[in-house]
C-alpha cells in the first residue's frame, strides 16, 4: 500500500502543478486520520424512508471511499451525477471496498428532506449520509477546496487516497490498481 500511496502522490503532485497550497492540503491530508462521527448522520435509503439512527460504521470493510459535499454545493444539482459512480460499486458488493456519499446540509439552503426528494427522483440503489449538523467538517481539517472532497481511508481512518477517479482518468486507473489488489471477501 505505501507504494500505491508513493504513486498517488507523485500522480496528484503532477496533475496539479507544484502550487504550494494544493501540495499542502495534499500532504496534510495524506497524514490525517479522519473520523466518520455516522452517529451524528442520517442515512437516506431508497428503500426504505429516512433512517435517523445511522451508526453504521461497518469494519468488515479495509477501505472507504468517502464523496463529501460540502453545504455550498446544491445538493439537488449534484444528485444525478452520484450514478457515475455504479461502474465502482460492485467493489462494495465483494467486500473490499465501501463507498460513502455524504451531504451536509448545514447551512439551511437543502434540508435532509429536499435531499431525499432529490435522491429518491433518481431512483439510485445506494444510500447517502445528511451531515445536518456538519460534524464531519467539524471534526476534521478537510480543506475547502473540492479537489478534497473524494479521498480514501483505511479502517483506522488513515487517509490512503485522494481524488475523485470519475473526473479524471489518471485517478481512475490509480483507483482500480489499488482496489484489485485488496481481496474480496470470500478470499479473506
Amino acid at each position: 500500500m505505501k507504494k500505491n500511496k508513493l504513486l498517488g502522490v507523485l500522480l496528484i503532485l503532477t496533475c496539479l502543478g507544484c502550487r504550494n497550497d494544493i501540495k499542502d492540503n495534499f500532504e496534510s491530508m495524506l497524514s490525517s486520520s479522519f473520523h466518520l462521527p455516522y452517529e451524528q448522520f442520517v442515512r437516506l435509503s431508497n428503500d426504505s424512508s429516512i433512517i435517523v439512527d445511522s451508526a453504521l460504521l461497518d469494519n468488515k470493510y479495509q477501505y472507504y471511499m468517502v464523496n463529501y459535499y460540502d453545504s455550498s454545493e446544491c445538493a439537488p444539482c449534484i444528485m444525478p451525477s452520484i450514478i457515475k459512480w455504479n461502474k465502482y460499486l460492485h467493489y462494495e458488493k465483494d467486500g473490499r471496498i465501501k463507498f460513502i456519499f455524504l451531504f451536509s446540509s448545514r447551512n439551511d439552503m437543502y434540508s435532509k428532506h429536499e435531499i431525499y426528494k432529490a435522491y429518491k427522483c433518481i431512483n439510485w440503489n445506494h444510500d447517502i449520509y445528511v451531515d445536518t449538523c456538519d460534524a464531519f467538517k467539524d471534526k476534521t481539517k478537510i480543506p475547502d477546496n473540492g479537489f478534497f472532497h473524494t479521498f480514501m481511508i483505511d479502517n483506522t481512518g488513515n487517509v490512503v487516497f485522494v481524488g475523485n477517479p470519475i473526473e479524471n482518468q489518471h485517478f481512475d486507473s490509480l483507483f482500480h490498481n489499488m482496489a484489485d489488489k485488496q481481496p474480496t471477501m470470500k478470499e479473506s
